[in-house]
């Protein structure tokens, strides 16, 4: 069997501190969408050893190089999400949206089950998307808990991408790859994906 393309149309915006916040669902709600596309990145434990991290929505592995700075000038610019903890991540902001944070996932995912907006989860190139089964099952539970609808998809040629893709798949959650082409989803054992 051939893989499907999936075609699909939701919401996302070039301005990604706007599209993985809260005006970019109500911007998506308001334009009729009925998909959005979130970016999911791990924040790292607040201390070693510790599994407090968490699921937070943002684009960019390293925030600081994109617009985001941190007010007390603490983090340098070459700091991925996945190095620095909750805390470090929610003080960031935005110097062209000022009002913009990165949140945590399951805020996100209330606004969008509040809003009736379906959610395309992105799965960025953080270490834990790929190597933590513990990760995929708290994101599956959060979202059987909100009763939002949710698909992930990953792009496999940013490095481990499959591999974020079988973990959300055995962790329950519907996922499919992107940029790819319908011999590598096949081989795979995806029935559709997104070129």
């Amino acid at each position: 069997m051939r893989p499907r393309v999936l075609r699909r149309r939701f919401f996302h915006a070039k301005d990604y501190a706007l599209n993985d916040d809260l005006p970019g669902v109500r911007l998506a709600k308001r334009r009729g969408y009925r998909w959005i596309d979130l970016n999911i990145h791990v924040t790292a434990p607040s201390k070693p050893g510790r599994t407090d991290w968490r699921v937070v929505v943002t684009h960019w592995r390293f925030p600081l190089q994109h617009g985001w700075r941190d007010p007390l000038g603490l983090l340098r610019a070459d700091v991925p999400v996945d190095q620095m903890t909750f805390e470090q991540v929610g003080r960031l902001r935005h110097r062209r949206r000022p009002s913009a944070r990165i949140r945590p996932l399951s805020q996100v995912l209330r606004w969008c089950k509040r809003l009736g907006i379906a959610v395309e989860l992105e799965a960025k190139d953080s270490p834990l998307l790929a190597t933590s089964d513990v990760a995929w099952a708290r994101i599956r539970d959060l979202v059987r808990e909100i009763g939002v609808r949710v698909e992930v998809k990953s792009i496999v040629g940013l490095g481990r991408g499959w591999e974020r893709l079988a973990r959300a798949r055995r962790a329950g959650l519907t996922a499919f790859p992107i940029r790819t082409t319908a011999a590598d989803a096949r081989a795979h054992g995806f029935d559709r994906y997104r070129p």
